[in-house]
């Protein structure tokens, strides 16, 4: 009686994976590069974030679709885009 990993889920769809990111700072933050390198392997999910890429670290995210916050959220607003995640 094998176990079969035949229905394992290979990759993932953008539905079913949303992964934030968020820096508390913009001045200083752990670096954020093993995480980026982490969700940047899974094709197919979204990447929610207020951290700034550049373009030379676009590759990081290529694979997956990159929801980038361009404004500061208080903090009310930040546990409501939580919520949402």
């Amino acid at each position: 009686s094998g176990t079969s990993f035949s229905k394992k889920l290979a990759v993932p769809d953008s539905g079913n994976f949303r992964v934030g990111l968020f820096a508390a700072m913009f001045s200083w933050y752990k670096n954020p590069f093993p995480q980026l390198l982490a969700i940047g392997s899974l094709k197919g999910c979204e990447l929610v974030t207020n951290l700034h890429l550049e373009n030379n670290m676009k590759w990081i995210t290529s694979n997956i679709k990159l929801t980038a916050l361009s404004e500061n959220l208080n903090n009310k607003r930040f546990i409501e885009l939580l919520s949402r995640l």
